[in-house]
């Protein structure tokens, strides 16, 4: 999907995780557009460090950790977020 087709997507379908597995140097730029999209989570799969801006919740998980318990520290925090 092309980048200037997820975010009027995301927005209208409310989506509020958004999860990046892209080749090296791509996640800051993935990042980006998640943020722009109102991601108030992003699950991020690769070696890049990602800093989406403030008050994103970013979950970064490397090839061997669990992937049920990163998913569980997920949801646990989007649920701590205060309802809009």
């Amino acid at each position: 999907m092309s980048p200037d087709q997820i975010i009027p997507l995301a927005a209208r379908m409310h989506v509020s995780l958004g999860i990046i597995a892209t080749p090296a140097g791509e996640a800051s730029h993935v990042a980006g557009l998640l943020a722009g999209a109102g991601m108030k989570a992003i699950w991020n799969f690769t070696a890049d460090t990602i800093d989406p801006g403030p008050g994103i919740i970013v979950e970064q998980t490397r090839p061997g950790q669990d992937i049920a318990a990163s998913y569980e520290r997920i949801i646990q925090r989007l649920r701590s977020l205060p309802v809009k």
